[in-house]
Formats: structure tokens, C-alpha cells, sequence
């Protein structure tokens, strides 16, 4: 493959790379693994095409210099559009009450899945996230790391707890931490995960103890420790 001119515009340069006929968009938080799998299957491509066409990307970018294709990834060659969404931003949605976050909050979370009724039918996989783990419009129970398979419709009752902890969210009252550790406390299921059924439990029992007048009661220095147990 000859050189490419150095003063080539990136426009000029990537016009060589002629993007895949059926255009998929990306979805809200979603991996670049799931939306690389859904272009694949939408233009019928195999593993041994994807490997063609990285090869040749690998090789232009050598060519250029690193010059057109800078910040101009796979996905953007495959589909003709900059992707600049696809990355995890755990330190954006995995935030403690004094808005600051650790690295052991997002260890927590390892995998998340989109709603597949808002999907209409596909399943996508989503960076690790701590918010909504019911989809209030169809509701529906998503979970924090249940499969696609796992999700399935929710009473009122989880309807009104899943507002009341996205509220809570919202104000800083409800972590990641802070959600598990209750979900293990009243947890019905093997591996700890929160369920559906000890959802509203979970989302009340953080409403009252991140209470204000609770908080002042418990911490009360004038009160024995066995007095505010």
C-alpha cells in the first residue's frame, strides 16, 4: 500500500473507506463489543470480514501517519459516523452522596443490560451503570447484572419504589455501596444480587435510615450506643 500524502485531509483520506450499507444506531450507554455484534449482524458480516476490514484499518492508519485516521476508531470506518459515546464513564454515573467516587464502586458493578422492550427486541449490553434498575415506562424489571432473558414485568409496588430510588439517586441519599449492602441484608437470591421482590424493602429501608431525623437520633452523642440501636 503506496504512502498516503501527509497534507491528505482526513475528509479526503476516509472517503477511501466506504461505510457498511445499513447504518445501526448506537444505543444509551452501550458497549462497543454489543454495537460492533449488531453491526455485524445487520450487514451479514462474518468474523473473517471484521478482520479484513481491521486489517486495512490497521494498515491505513500506518500509512497516514496516524494523521487522518487520529481519533477515527473502527467502529466510526464501519459505520461512516464518529463514535464518541461508547466509552464507560463510571465516575460520571457511579458517584457517592458527597459526589466523589472510588474504584470499588464500579468493581460492583460488572455488567448491565438495556430494557429489551425499549430496545424492541434486541438485547444490548450497556457500560456498568447504577441507574434505573426497573424501566418505569414499560415496567419492567431490568436489574443491576441480570441477563436479558432474566428481565420481566413489575407490579405498582416496584413501579413507586423505582421512582422513590431514582429520587433518592438524584439527591445523593443512595449509592452503589450503600444499595448492595441493604439488598444483602433482605436478599432472597443466591448470588446477593437485588430481585424485583426485596426491591421496594431495599429502596424503603434507604429512604428512612438516610432520613435526616434519623440520622440525628442515631448519631445523637448525648445517647448510649445501645440506646440508638
Amino acid at each position: 500500500m503506496t504512502k498516503t500524502d501527509p497534507t491528505t485531509t482526513p475528509t479526503q483520506s476516509a472517503a477511501a473507506f466506504r461505510p457498511l450499507p445499513f447504518f445501526v444506531r448506537p444505543r444509551h450507554r452501550e458497549t462497543s463489543n454489543s454495537y460492533k455484534r449488531r453491526i455485524m449482524d445487520a450487514n451479514m458480516l462474518g468474523p473473517e470480514h471484521l478482520r479484513a476490514l481491521a486489517k486495512t484499518h490497521t494498515l491505513a492508519v500506518r500509512a497516514a501517519g496516524n494523521r487522518f485516521m487520529a481519533g477515527f476508531s473502527m467502529l466510526a470506518v464501519l459505520t461512516g459516523h464518529l463514535i464518541d459515546r461508547m466509552t464507560p464513564n463510571a465516575h460520571g454515573w457511579l458517584k457517592h452522596p458527597n459526589g466523589t467516587t472510588c474504584e470499588h464502586c464500579a468493581e460492583l458493578l460488572t455488567e448491565r443490560w438495556m430494557c429489551t422492550l425499549c430496545a424492541h427486541g434486541e438485547q444490548i449490553q450497556q457500560h456498568a451503570h447504577f441507574d434505573a434498575p426497573v424501566c418505569i415506562h414499560h415496567q419492567r424489571w431490568i436489574g443491576l447484572a441480570d441477563l436479558p432473558d432474566q428481565q420481566h414485568p413489575v407490579d405498582q409496588k416496584t413501579v413507586r419504589a423505582a421512582i422513590t430510588f431514582n429520587k433518592l439517586r438524584r439527591s445523593g441519599r443512595l449509592d452503589v455501596r450503600l444499595f448492595l449492602l441493604l439488598t444483602a441484608a433482605v436478599s432472597r437470591s443466591d448470588d446477593g444480587h437485588p430481585i424485583a421482590d426485596t426491591f421496594p424493602l431495599v429502596v424503603n429501608l434507604a429512604r428512612l435510615i438516610t432520613r435526616r431525623d434519623f440520622q440525628t437520633r442515631l448519631f445523637d452523642p448525648a445517647r448510649t450506643f445501645a440506646a440508638s440501636f
